[in-house]
């Protein structure tokens, strides 16, 4: 089982929201292959990334 340290796994959720929100829109306004949306999208698999390395295992 794993478990995630609370208070950066707060502090990121708001961020990742708010970009997944930005990815959606720029991919139905300019098409899901555009710069723009490439842009956010990586953007947020950064911080999915950063949130995914505070996993930690549960013991």
């Amino acid at each position: 089982m794993l478990l995630l340290d609370n208070h950066r796994n707060n502090d990121l959720l708001p961020i990742i929201e708010r970009l997944r929100n930005e990815m959606i829109k720029l991919g139905m306004e300019k098409g899901l292959t555009s710069e723009e949306t490439i842009f956010v999208s990586r953007k947020l698999d950064s911080v999915l990334n950063k949130l995914q390395s505070f996993e930690k295992p549960c013991n």
